[in-house]
């Protein structure tokens, strides 16, 4: 349940949204950020499963497929 993102960035802002395999919304949480995004996720206790994580610098938008044992 604890990942890294991990990224460079010319943005100041850094959105993350985490969704279900059903896409409903888990975790959303907007970063300052300063060139190198480097944050540390813990989920808590989820369900094991697959999860989409929805990143966002402003510019650029990419989903990443995270799977929770």
């Amino acid at each position: 349940g604890e990942f890294n993102v991990k990224f460079k960035s010319a943005s100041n802002n850094v959105t993350l949204e985490l969704f279900d395999i059903r896409g409903r919304s888990i975790y959303t949480k907007g970063y300052n950020n300063s060139g190198a995004f480097n944050e540390t996720i813990n989920l808590g206790n989820v369900q094991s499963g697959m999860y989409l994580l929805n990143v966002n610098d402003g510019s650029r938008t990419f989903t990443k497929k995270i799977i929770v044992e």
